[in-house]
């Protein structure tokens, strides 16, 4: 990126709040005869989920893994200054609401002039 030029970023992964735990969420759900049983939790920066989809209607089941990298709102800053962005602003929205530690997810960053 040019200097001077302009870095627009939302993130739409999980984040790392004060709230977030290690701690396992367990769950499941019935759905048209599916049942689906899943488990998440956050672990060394990334956010995991497992789960399995029984179809009873159809006979099957499915298994799926993700695994996403979580950021906190000081894991964000930190990673754009440290690819030369300067001016960084932190928002919760595109409305402007100026970033907690609790709400963020806009990122407007701009390289040294």
């Amino acid at each position: 990126m040019k200097r001077g030029g302009k870095l627009l970023l939302l993130l739409a992964g999980p984040k790392i709040t004060p709230s977030t735990t290690a701690e396992k969420v367990r769950n499941w759900a019935e759905q048209d005869g599916r049942y689906i049983l899943s488990e998440k939790y956050i672990e060394n920066g990334y956010r995991y989920e497992n789960g399995v989809i029984i179809d009873t209607i159809k006979e099957e089941v499915i298994e799926y893994h993700e695994k996403q990298r979580a950021f906190s709102l000081e894991d964000m800053r930190s990673q754009l200054q440290a690819i030369g962005f300067t001016d960084i602003r932190c928002l919760q929205d595109l409305d402007g609401v100026p970033a907690t530690a609790s709400s963020f997810g806009v990122f407007i960053a701009c390289k040294g002039a």
